[in-house]
C-alpha cells in the first residue's frame, strides 16, 4: 500500500470536530469579526445585500439553528472554556 493510501485511512480514525456540535456554546463564544468574515463570503457568494440588515444572531438564525452551533468550530474562536470544563 502507498505511504499517501496510508495515510489517509490513518485520518480516517481522527475526529472530525467540524461535524460535532457544541450543546454548551452560547453566542457570546462566536467572535464578531469572524461571523462578519461569513457574512462578507456570503453576501459576495449570493449577491444578497440584505444580509447586511441582519444582525449577527439573526445571521447564524438564517444559517439553521444547528449550524449556529457548528459555527462554534467552523469560526474556531470558541473560548477554551468551553472545553477545559468537562
Amino acid at each position: 500500500m502507498s505511504p499517501d493510501m496510508l495515510k489517509r485511512i490513518f485520518e480516517e480514525g481522527v475526529p472530525d470536530y467540524t461535524a460535532e456540535i457544541c450543546p454548551q456554546a452560547i453566542f457570546s463564544d462566536l467572535d464578531p469579526p469572524a461571523i462578519q468574515n461569513f457574512r462578507a463570503m456570503w453576501r459576495r457568494k449570493s449577491g444578497n445585500e440584505n444580509l447586511d440588515r441582519l444582525s449577527d444572531e439573526q445571521l447564524l438564525k438564517v444559517v439553521s439553528y444547528e449550524s449556529w452551533f457548528r459555527s462554534c468550530l467552523v469560526f474556531q474562536e470558541v473560548k477554551y472554556k468551553l472545553f477545559s470544563e468537562n
